[in-house]
């Protein structure tokens, strides 16, 4: 602005109350809140013929300045900035315009409180160092649009917003271990690393293998994060099923890619998924590790883009040496633990692609599991009794309790009869193998079948669809569950919305929340 003008502005209320003009948003305002909302969808420029006060009674001044902090005064009422600018020597009003909000909202509540379920821990795991795991499909910026989810205001779309609650809601759980799903490529490097690694936790990330929708960066993926008091990282490795079929097509099944079978197999079943492997060690007192470095000396940009079965370290190239040579998993005695985080393919008209995926992930994590348990002296033939490193699986797995794929998880195996193993058309056939042959000698658990005696009702609450598609696994016998929160009601859902994400709640899925012991073994810090 010129030094021969003055500039002045001034803040306006709306003297009467307003039905507001998004669907749901009066629901927020009904109830009390700290956190005010005032969403812009209503912008009026226009020049000084209606300034201070020329709509009559309908306005009033509620300030003056460049700033402004809505109060719950100003909840359920429109606002308006005034700007003008004079000229000093004439006083003539040389510029004026004015921007009005809609209506004023109240923010979210606080989440509903989630009760904790606990269950009755045996002699073994007396005395065991005790966890919490969170596994969250956030919900990607790139899939949240208003024609995805039309029911929802556009508003409680934003990433911001979003991201506000969600980080908020996770921090109040204090998990110690965090498996993340549909996080965007640069939302982790701007916002999802930086918010929690202020928190305490360090983290790995592994985008899906498409390419950017658009701009760099616009590609989902998944995060794993640790809290560093109480964990360090010994290894990190990533898996990409595009790999895994491309090897699966030449080496196994011998195909030619470029043939009409071989390109057949990989159209079918490169989806991009991918799924991430850490092994993370409990810390001990007085002793530091990469997980117990301070942030600015873990490389946090590191994005694991290696192919099937490479490790990738912080700070150095893909290695099959484990990251802390001072701490071999070889001779882990109980204070080590496995944990992988996945995203299977979502559409529902692929169950075999999704078995295959689940088939392949359970298979890599046996080979890494093997390699790394002690082989007891007598040798047997059942490999289950050899993977002594415990395990925990978490993801998205985008498949309800009816499918082959729990069947194949729970039952290490999946019935020859069943449907998606049987599938009508002839692709189907040529992706999966012979059916007695799709098992895997982990014995597993979900967390929530464990501590509740069934699975929740639903993990992901949409227009299109409501039921369970995310699960916590554990290897039996090594960890014991011991409570999980549960899942919201329906009817709880339902108050903010009549679906999700709302804004109440920021993500179409429910945040699973598990917590676990590692049997024969003591928590190095005393406590949980």
């Amino acid at each position: 602005m010129s030094p021969r003008t003055e500039k002045r502005s001034s803040f306006w209320r709306q003297t009467r109350e307003e039905e507001s003009s998004y669907p749901g948003s009066t629901s927020i305002a009904s109830s009390p809140s700290t956190s005010i909302l005032t969403p812009s969808r209503s912008i009026d420029h226009h020049h000084s013929d209606d300034w201070h006060g020329a709509e009559g009674n309908e306005w009033v001044e509620i300030g003056q300045g460049q700033i402004y902090i809505p109060s719950l005064d100003d909840v359920g009422r429109k606002l308006k900035l005034d700007c003008m600018a004079y000229a000093n020597e004439t006083g003539e009003l040389l510029m004026h315009r004015s921007v009005k909000t809609d209506l004023c909202l109240k923010g979210p509540e606080s989440m509903p409180e989630r009760s904790l379920v606990r269950r009755e821990l045996g002699r073994a795991g007396a005395g065991a160092p005790r966890f919490r795991i969170v596994s969250y499909n956030i919900l990607a910026e790139i899939y949240a649009t208003q024609q995805q989810y039309p029911h929802c205001d556009f508003w409680a779309l934003s990433w911001d917003y979003r991201f506000h609650n969600l980080l908020c809601e996770i921090l109040s759980v204090s998990p110690d271990i965090i498996c993340l799903q549909e996080v965007q490529a640069d939302h982790y490097d701007s916002h999802i690393y930086p918010s929690f690694s202020s928190e305490g936790y360090e983290g790995v990330y592994k985008q899906k293998t498409r390419q950017s929708m658009g701009l760099v960066g616009k590609v989902d993926g998944c995060a794993l994060f640790w809290r560093r008091s109480k964990f360090q990282l010994v290894e990190s490795y990533s898996i990409e099923f595009n790999e895994l079929a491309q090897r699966q097509a030449t080496q196994v099944l011998g195909l030619n890619p470029r043939s009409e079978e071989g390109s057949h197999y990989l159209n079918r079943l490169c989806k991009d998924n991918v799924a991430q492997l850490v092994v993370l060690e409990l810390q001990t007192p007085g002793r530091t590790g990469r997980g117990g470095m301070p942030s600015s000396h873990y490389n946090h940009h590191h994005r694991d883009n290696q192919p099937a079965a490479t490790q990738q370290r912080p700070g150095g190239p893909p290695s099959l040496t484990p990251a802390n040579s001072n701490n071999p998993t070889s001779s882990h005695s109980g204070m080590q633990i496995c944990i992988a985080n996945t995203h299977l393919y979502s559409n529902k008209e692929h169950p075999d692609v999704k078995l295959w995926q689940t088939w392949q992930l359970l298979q890599e994590l046996e080979s890494f599991v093997l390699s790394r348990s002690p082989q007891p002296a007598n040798h047997t033939s059942d490999i289950s009794n050899q993977l002594s490193l415990p395990l925990i699986i978490c993801g998205d797995f985008n498949s309800t309790p009816d499918t082959a794929v729990y069947d194949l998880l729970s039952r290490r195996a999946v019935h020859p009869g069943h449907p998606d193993v049987n599938a009508s058309d002839e692709q189907n056939a040529h992706v999966l193998p012979d059916p007695l042959s799709i098992t895997h000698s982990f014995q597993l658990g979900s967390v929530n079948q464990a501590v509740l005696g069934e699975e929740p009702p639903l993990t992901n609450y949409t227009l299109g669809f409501k039921g369970t598609l995310d699960y916590m696994w554990y290897s039996l016998g090594l960890v014991e569950a011991v409570g999980v929160l549960k899942v919201p009601e329906e009817d709880t859902l339902k108050k903010f919305g009549e679906a999700m994400p709302s804004t109440q709640f920021s993500s179409d899925h429910i945040m699973l929340v598990g917590d676990y012991v590692i049997l024969g073994g003591q928590d190095a810090s005393g406590g949980n």
